[in-house]
């Protein structure tokens, strides 16, 4: 009796870490694929679970047990730019192109002294800065996302072929289940 109970403990708590397992998972795989930039900032929880402490009034992502990740970048992408995949080469395309223009008119103007061609370029090598800040943020943002992904898909996979082997070797030790 005493091998059945052991068994139905085990197996219950296998159910159980394969869920969380599985549901982190899905959770970062669902941000990573899914982002989207609207107001210009997001904050992607990174676990599925989160425990609540009763005076805690914050946001999701400060609960105990909670891992995030946040971005804040200073020009939103179109709305049809979805996902990281799509994210980083659009904001890389922006900051070189960007940055380019920025070249030529630099190169095409220096000769010119008028107070308002300076502010025009003073406007332009600001948005320079913003589009290569914003590009190396999103990179970031997404290269954190992608690793925690890989993470998550490894443990659920070991966690996968750790259950096989133990409920064969259990099943092995114990012909009478």
């Amino acid at each position: 009796m005493i091998p059945l109970v052991f068994f139905l403990t085990v197996t219950t708590y296998a159910v159980n870490l394969e869920e969380r397992f599985y549901a982190d998972y899905n959770q970062i795989n669902k941000v990573y694929s899914t982002v989207i930039l609207e107001s210009g900032s997001y904050v992607a929880k990174k676990s599925s679970i989160c425990t609540k402490n009763e005076l805690d009034t914050r946001p999701d992502c400060n609960r105990t047990g909670c891992n995030c990740v946040s971005i804040s970048v200073s020009n939103s992408p179109p709305p049809a730019i979805i996902g990281c995949d799509m994210l980083i080469p659009y904001y890389k395309l922006k900051a070189n192109s960007f940055q380019s223009n920025q070249i030529e008119n630099v190169n095409g103007e220096i000769w010119e002294h008028s107070t308002n061609q300076q502010d025009n370029l003073q406007t332009a090598s600001n948005n320079v800065r913003d589009w290569i800040i914003d590009s190396y943020n999103v990179e970031h943002f997404c290269q954190e996302l992608k690793t925690t992904r890989r993470i998550r898909r490894s443990l659920w996979d070991e966690f996968l072929k750790t259950t096989k082997r133990y409920v064969k070797k259990l099943a092995n030790d114990h012909p009478s289940f």
